[in-house]
């Protein structure tokens, strides 16, 4: 059980409109609401694409991952307004069954999501915003959730000035291979950040 100050809070939770009233902002800018639940449950990482739509991971199993035998439920949505109201009101799902996404970047035409314990390359290849090519990338990220802080897991995906995706891995045991390329020595990469 939680308590002192990190207790659950007491009061009831205020809708999406009330909550965004209660934002503090500079003078000259303003908030507007683009999605809220039901549209989008337990956010973790977000970008917009050229198209003005926004990716979302939702997890669903945090912060221990899904039991084990069972599928995850951690899945990748993509939220577009399509009359130009400036809220969303189209949900497509891309990819669902992903375990504990922390992190996702955008490349070669599709998503690179951590995905524990791979790094797994999705893709839409027909246009009906679903991920059909799921391609494990390089694998042995931690993946030692109930022993360790979720956020140690592979995550932070960010492109780098010399235009390859950086990202971090926590205090986890981490020896990375390449499916794609066996022949390929396996890296050690506890605690540190990587390209």
């Amino acid at each position: 059980q939680m308590s002192g100050q990190h207790a659950p809070a007491t009061t009831p939770a205020l809708s999406p409109e009330d909550a965004r009233k209660k934002f503090s902002l500079p003078p000259g800018f303003e908030i507007r609401l683009f999605a809220s639940e039901p549209e989008v449950v337990n956010p973790v990482a977000m970008t917009w694409d050229e198209r003005g739509r926004l990716w979302v991971v939702e997890l669903y199993e945090y912060p221990l991952g899904a039991p084990k035998g069972t599928k995850p439920r951690d899945r990748i949505i993509i939220l577009e307004d399509t009359d130009g109201d400036g809220r969303a009101d189209k949900c497509s799902v891309f990819a669902t069954n992903l375990h504990i996404p922390l992190s996702f970047e955008f490349g070669d035409g599709g998503l690179y999501v951590s995905e524990q314990p791979h790094l797994t390359f999705l893709k839409d290849t027909d246009g009906d915003n679903k991920a059909d090519v799921r391609k494990v990338v390089f694998t042995g990220f931690g993946n030692q959730v109930q022993r360790l802080n979720v956020q140690q897991l592979l995550n932070s995906f960010a492109w780098g000035l010399d235009n390859r995706i950086h990202g971090a891995t926590g205090g986890n045991g981490s020896v990375i291979t390449s499916p794609a390329r066996p022949e390929l020595k396996p890296l050690e990469l506890r605690g540190r950040d990587f390209s």
